[in-house]
Parts: structure tokens; C-alpha cells; sequence
């Protein structure tokens, strides 16, 4: 189908079945490229369903808000599938040694990802490789997700839901603040407060790495958007109940990635 809406006919060719043949759309525009590289098969949408049945825990999505959530998430969805967020995924282990050397501390809380269950006295059901990999599928599989706007004092996670505050869609992603959305998005994907790939307790799990890693990815200008004034969704106070200004980026210079990177690791 064309931008026109008029369909292309392809004739057909001796030796092949419709079957074999795959098509994809190509384009040597930059983002275009980076949306690529997105390996997350999520079907991401909104629902009315959280706020017509309870009003004020969240409230309805708006064009300003729907804007800035999908740039959201389709940062998000470059972020979990870039190289250098895999790596230390699978390699969670290190990162933490790394975390440590860098506050000058000991490692604090469990040394690797662990599932759902309570650990009980610093034992933790700590994941296999295997189970590692399957616990990175698991950010990037098909399974639906609703994206909602938070009306309460708590932001929410679960089934396909994973929500946020107004200030987190306006201007908490432009600065990298990504805390709160990992958290509920990992409780989306099937994670409780007991698992460090939702609880950001014990010396900080998915939720520091991710944030982190995020704030780098800001830093190195590899992101599909960085640039808030794309939308200007802070400027657009008849659909907002904040007041806000421009947010401004910064990082963190004991920032685990960038001491350790030193501005390299960009996804070219």
C-alpha cells in the first residue's frame, strides 16, 4: 500500500512461491535505521478501560500525552534492545562488581538476577544463564501492553499494564528518569517486588542499570528521539494539569556506563 493508498502489484516470479518471499521496507534515513534495530515485537496501545472504571487512580490519555508516550516507548524499545544493554544483561554479574568499584563500597544485595521468590536471609533463587537469556525475551517478546496515564499517588504494573505520571511522559524521559517506568513495565513482564528485575531495593536492580544505561544512551545522542523540543509537549498546557518547563538533560559523571565506556559503545 502506497501513501497515496493505491496497492503495488508485483508479477509473478518463475520459481518462487508467495511463500518465500519476504519483503521490508528500506530507507537510508537515520531514524528510519534506528527503528530497525528495534527488536521488541510488543504490541504497544491504549485503553480506555483504566480510567472509565477507575476515574482518578488514572485518568484518560490525551493527543499531547499519546505523543509523548509513544516517543516514550519507542526510545524504551531501542534502549532493551541495544548491544550494549544485552551484554550487561546477561552479564548482570559484572555490572554489579562494576557498581561497587565505582562507589568504592561492596557489592550491596544480591549478586545477580533472582526470580519471584523471597529470599530469606541474603539467599536468593538466583537465574541461570539460560534463565537469563529467557528473562531478556521476555522485555522484548509479543505479548500486549497497555500504556496508561497514572491519576493516584501510585503508578501501576501488571497483566499488559504498565502506567506512568503525567511528569514522567512530559518531561521525566526526555531527562532519562526511568525508574518508575521500568518498575512497572518489568512488572508487566511478569516480575514482583521479592525479583531485582522489578525491585530497585538491595543495591538497585533492572531499575538503576536501566535508568543508568538510559542516561547514556542520552549522552552518546543514541536514542531515536533526544531532543524534547520534537513535540514541545511541555508547552502544551491546555492539555496538561502540570506546569512545566523545558527539561534539561544531565548526567551523573560517576555514571556507571560512562566511566566505564568513555563515550564508545554507540549503535552504529
Amino acid at each position: 500500500m502506497l501513501e497515496n493508498g493505491k496497492t503495488v502489484t508485483i508479477d509473478k516470479i518463475e520459481g518462487f512461491s508467495s511463500g518465500a518471499i519476504e519483503f521490508s521496507v528500506e530507507s537510508d534515513d537515520p531514524l528510519f535505521a534506528k527503528f530497525k534495530k528495534i527488536k521488541s515485537a510488543r504490541l504497544v496501545q491504549f485503553s480506555d478501560q483504566y480510567h472509565k472504571n477507575e476515574y482518578g487512580k488514572y485518568l484518560p490519555m490525551n493527543p499531547v500525552l499519546a505523543k509523548e508516550a509513544i516517543t516514550m516507548i519507542i526510545n524504551f524499545s531501542y534502549a532493551i534492545s541495544h548491544p550494549l544493554y544485552y551484554d550487561t544483561f546477561m552479564n548482570f554479574d559484572r555490572y554489579k562488581k562494576e557498581q561497587a568499584a565505582t562507589a568504592g563500597t561492596a557489592i550491596n544485595g544480591a549478586l545477580n538476577w533472582h526470580g519471584n521468590a523471597d529470599d530469606v536471609e541474603g539467599v536468593y533463587d538466583y537465574l541461570t544463564k539460560a534463565q537469563i537469556e529467557q528473562a531478556y525475551n521476555t522485555y522484548i517478546d509479543s505479548r500486549t501492553l497497555n500504556m496508561a496515564m497514572v491519576g493516584g499517588d501510585s503508578a501501576w504494573g501488571g497483566g499488559p499494564l504498565a502506567s506512568q505520571w503525567e511528569s514522567g511522559y512530559v518531561t521525566g524521559h526526555w531527562k532519562g528518569e526511568m525508574s518508575i517506568w521500568s518498575h512497572e513495565y518489568s512488572h508487566h513482564s511478569g516480575y514482583n517486588h521479592s525479583s531485582n528485575l522489578a525491585n530497585s531495593g538491595e543495591g538497585g536492580g533492572q531499575q538503576e542499570m536501566l535508568t543508568d544505561f538510559y542516561k547514556y544512551l542520552i549522552s552518546l545522542n543514541d536514542l531515536p528521539f533526544t531532543d524534547p523540543d520534537v513535540l514541545k509537549g511541555y508547552t502544551k498546557t491546555a492539555y496538561l494539569t502540570g506546569t512545566y518547563k523545558k527539561p534539561v538533560f544531565t548526567i551523573n559523571p560517576k555514571n556507571t556506563f560512562l566511566l566505564k565506556y568513555k563515550g564508545e559503545g554507540k549503535w552504529n
